[in-house]
């Protein structure tokens, strides 16, 4: 993670066991914005390399499932 001039703030690696990219990516990203959210941070930038997991979160359609 980095703050908004692009300085290091953390890194953190995290195993989790996911059949696919996109419930991995998904996993981790919800991970990075809880360690966020309990560490107070309120304007957070988030990057992906899945568009798929990228679309999601920025649609305002719920999930089929949960």
């Amino acid at each position: 993670m980095r703050d908004n001039n692009g300085n290091f703030i953390m890194a953190f690696s995290l195993s989790v066991q996911c059949t696919n990219n996109n419930l991995t990516e998904a996993t981790t990203v919800k991970f990075g914005i809880q360690w966020c959210i309990s560490n107070s941070f309120k304007n957070i930038h988030i990057e992906l390399d899945s568009m798929v997991i990228a679309r999601m979160l920025i649609s305002k359609d719920q999930p089929i499932s949960r």
